[in-house]
């Protein structure tokens, strides 16, 4: 195992003379090798092979996309979500493990197998994740996934092809709710029992200030203008017009937003309850409400 502790010295080296600190280099050093080698992270310093001369380098090529701080999961092409590994590029948000609670709050709400045939939205569905995950814990829902970027779209309706989901959810190109418009969600008969986004939340000041792997990202899913709020606000004053009585709508949100957010819903009447939910590392995360009954 010579060979392969050079190997990962070698580019943990060159990661962090880019800015990566020691743990983060050396592990997105063997997740490289692990995809090269087709190895599990558990399995790779008892079965690593030696790479031939095109897998070093693709190898070199990968070390240096990520020497310029361009995320990992943009650099070999991929990203896990719960259950699925999803296609993602520049056109979409990397998914982040905070955004899989986002799940659990829904499955706490309608349980599986006893809510009956949901109507569920995932507005800024980007590579699909939330809108597609739902779709496979809820069989015989009918989801629509919205997003403003026409190239974040067909990466979702790849994921979704991958994944054998495509004739259950329908693809709508617009800004934020505006979609569903012209799917007549907005008529009684039409209404939507659950309405999920994880829409950008960060200030301008934020974005500006982040991480230079941020900056890969798409900016319209990250930066939500002045106070981080423009987003949120309009799907808090919207989405009731395309809800059902009593039916949800769930937010992620910045852990410094939830106050915010929970005095401006307060203008609106149609909401009979709002709470904010705190994520797994006990930040506000989490904005929920719903309909009038």
């Amino acid at each position: 195992m010579i060979a392969l502790a050079s190997t990962l010295l070698e580019i943990q080296e060159r990661l962090q003379a880019a800015g990566l600190a020691a743990r983060e280099a050396r592990t997105d050093a063997e997740w490289m090798l692990c995809e090269l080698s087709g190895c599990t992270r558990a399995s790779l310093y008892t079965h690593f092979p030696k790479l031939s001369e095109a897998q070093q380098a693709q190898l070199d090529h990968w070390v240096q996309q990520r020497s310029e701080r361009r995320p990992l999961q943009y650099v070999l092409g991929r990203a896990t979500f719960r259950d699925l590994d999803l296609e993602v590029n520049e056109a979409v948000l990397v998914p982040r493990p905070e955004t899989e609670q986002l799940v659990d709050l829904v499955l706490e709400i309608y349980a599986p197998g006893r809510a009956g045939a949901l109507k569920i939205a995932d507005v800024g569905t980007g590579s699909g994740a939330l809108g597609l995950s739902l779709t496979k814990i809820y069989g015989n829902c009918r989801m629509f996934c919205l997003e403003i970027s026409p190239a974040a779209l067909e990466v979702a309706r790849r994921n979704a092809a991958r994944e054998g989901l495509s004739r259950r959810i329908s693809f709508l190109e617009g800004d934020l709710l505006q979609p569903l418009e012209t799917v007549h969600c907005a008529d009684p008969a039409g209404k939507l029992d659950l309405i999920v986004s994880n829409p950008p939340y960060l200030t301008t000041a934020e974005w500006v200030c982040a991480a230079p792997e941020l900056h890969f990202e798409p900016r319209v899913a990250l930066d939500a203008g002045e106070d981080g709020l423009n987003a949120l606000r309009r799907l808090v004053a919207e989405a009731p017009a395309f809800l059902k009585p009593g039916a949800w709508l769930l937010l992620e949100i910045g852990c410094d937003q939830g106050a915010a957010l929970l005095a401006w819903a307060k203008q609106f009447s149609d909401w009979s309850r709002v709470r904010v939910q705190r994520d797994w590392a006990g930040r506000d995360r989490f904005f929920l409400a719903q309909n009038q009954a």
